[in-house]
């Protein structure tokens, strides 16, 4: 159920990557740098609409499918974090891709990296906290903490901030590599 949910999130972020990455091809990008809006405007305006899609995705799918089930409240704070995936993905994708055939590598190999974090499941103790800055671990270790209906509210909210500071980071570069030229 976390890939299945994590898959239908960043989705999204994919759409949207290849959506920037066109507009990169085409030089609407250069076209923004003159124009009265602000880049940042614009890029938020296309990674808003990717993470409600994305999480609007993963809460139809948590309630779609009855395979372990974490109760609404959980539902929702899970729907969020997987839902962050979605402009993550968006922002390596349109960063550090030069076009779409190395976009379309790049999701491959980020895809593969949002993965690992499952092995977490499989690793006790404190060891599976080496997966924690890959940032849908903590919306994987939220998802097996709900399952007994209880809230780990703390872990949603290391989720949220671990989030924000690597959509932060991205930003920063997506900003140095795209529009300061």
């Amino acid at each position: 159920m976390m890939s299945g949910v994590m898959q239908t999130a960043i989705i999204f972020g994919f759409i949207t990557s290849f959506m920037i990455l066109d507009e990169k091809d085409e030089n609407v990008l250069q076209v923004i740098r003159v124009m009265p809006i602000s880049p940042f405007y614009f890029i938020v305006y296309r990674l808003t609409f990717a993470t409600f899609f994305s999480i609007l995705g993963a809460f139809i799918m948590f309630v779609s499918c009855d395979i372990a089930y974490p109760g609404m409240v959980n539902v929702i704070l899970l729907s969020i974090l997987y839902g962050l995936a979605a402009p993550f993905m968006a922002l390596i994708i349109a960063t550090f891709a030069n076009n779409k055939i190395e976009g379309m590598a790049y999701f491959k190999f980020v895809d593969l990296i949002l993965m690992v974090p499952l092995m977490s499941l499989f690793i006790g103790g404190f060891l599976k906290y080496g997966f924690a800055i890959i940032p849908v671990f903590w919306a994987h270790s939220l998802y097996q903490l709900s399952l007994d209906e209880s809230y780990h509210f703390i872990y949603f909210l290391i989720g949220i901030l671990f989030n924000l500071f690597a959509l932060f980071i991205l930003f920063k570069q997506f900003k140095k590599r795209v529009f300061d030229r």
